[in-house]
């Protein structure tokens, strides 16, 4: 039975726009880019095209840090191929890059682009990450609060023992690992949203990374990254969506493992067996920590919060404009089915 993995390459984040796309197609030999004014347009063609390989074969499904009404691309690695839009490669090398103009079959000479809206758009997106930024330096004062009163020496430990636990039985191989870096959700005009559940329902070992901000959650995936790497065991590395320099998930598929930080806003809690727990804040920070910082930790808490809804609020203010520059297209959308039936005659075998 074909299998759906979705996951985002690009990205919202403190840091400006982030765009991992490059490690996920390395190794496909067929890279085909749409390239049309119309976004949403762009998704419709996706979405048809999708529903034509699903029955046969697995995909990737590349969602958008736009909004849940668009996709960013497809990977079918079964037939080598990978349909993305123009907009996730504009900064990446594209030579052997096809690039598909759905103007050919889908005019909009017609249409005059509305610069002024363009530059709304842009304005409240670069507003969202200077929001996200304050907000990250906020939560930086919250890590330094909790690493303060942590026994490093313990969560070392925690690292040793869980690279005993997961790399017990596993090969050694002479290669480099092969790495996939990834985003298993990110900030968009619907809030912060993820597709954890997705990731982990295929995975029958998964530890669920419990603690607070600085409690060592992401260096102990960067412990077992490690592990992997001398193996020469592939990975799929998820980076956090708020702070890209951080790990939030690592995925092991020749293990069938995974390990991803579990806590707000992205916190879950194990059903099924196989699942287990880890508390890096019970089992590292000095007991009590939480009570005798209270007051501290609530104020830091409320004002990163607030810093998050405004970047949320600026990036839904951007998509009112995008909302009313996409409205111009939507004639277009009966040329979708023709437009998807032209491109798979391109890569069907």
């Amino acid at each position: 039975m074909p299998k759906i993995t979705p996951y985002y390459v690009a990205g919202y984040t403190a840091e400006g726009v982030v765009n991992h796309l490059p490690s996920n197609i390395s190794d496909v030999k067929k890279i085909y880019v749409l390239q049309h004014a119309s976004e949403v347009l762009l998704t419709s063609v996706l979405r048809q095209i999708r529903l034509h390989f699903i029955k046969k074969h697995n995909l990737e499904v590349l969602y958008s840090a736009l909004g849940r009404d668009y996709l960013d691309g497809l990977i079918i690695r079964s037939i080598d191929v990978a349909i993305v839009v123009e907009r996730v490669v504009e900064n990446m090398d594209q030579t052997g890059m096809e690039v598909i103009r759905l103007a050919n079959v889908a005019p909009s000479t017609n249409i005059t682009a509305d610069e002024k809206t363009q530059q709304h758009i842009q304005q409240h997106v670069t507003d969202a990450f200077r929001f996200f930024k304050k907000g990250l330096s906020i939560h930086d004062d919250l890590e330094q609060l909790y690493i303060q009163q942590m026994d490093f020496k313990k969560a070392n430990d925690i690292g040793k023992e869980l690279i005993q636990q997961i790399f017990v039985q596993s090969k050694h191989y002479q290669k480099q690992s092969l790495i996939r870096q990834r985003l298993f959700g990110t900030n968009t005009p619907d809030g912060a949203v993820n597709v954890v559940e997705q990731l982990i329902q295929p995975i029958s070992t998964v530890y669920y990374i419990k603690g607070r901000a600085g409690t060592g959650k992401s260096t102990l995936m960067r412990q077992i990254i490690s592990a992997a790497e001398a193996r020469g065991i592939d990975l799929e590395l998820y980076h956090c969506s708020f702070d890209p320099g951080s790990i939030d998930m690592v995925i092991i598929r020749e293990l069938d493992v995974c390990l991803f930080d579990s806590t707000a806003p992205h916190a879950f809690f194990p059903s099924r067996s196989g699942e287990m727990i880890i508390d890096m804040y019970e089992k590292t920070v000095k007991p009590g920590t939480d009570e005798r910082y209270a007051t501290e930790i609530a104020d830091i808490s409320t004002a990163y919060k607030q810093e998050m809804k405004n970047g949320i609020t600026a990036l839904q203010r951007a998509n009112q404009y995008r909302s009313k520059w996409e409205g111009q297209f939507t004639w277009l959308e009966e040329t979708v089915v023709e437009i998807c039936t032209h491109i798979v005659q391109r890569f069907t075998p």
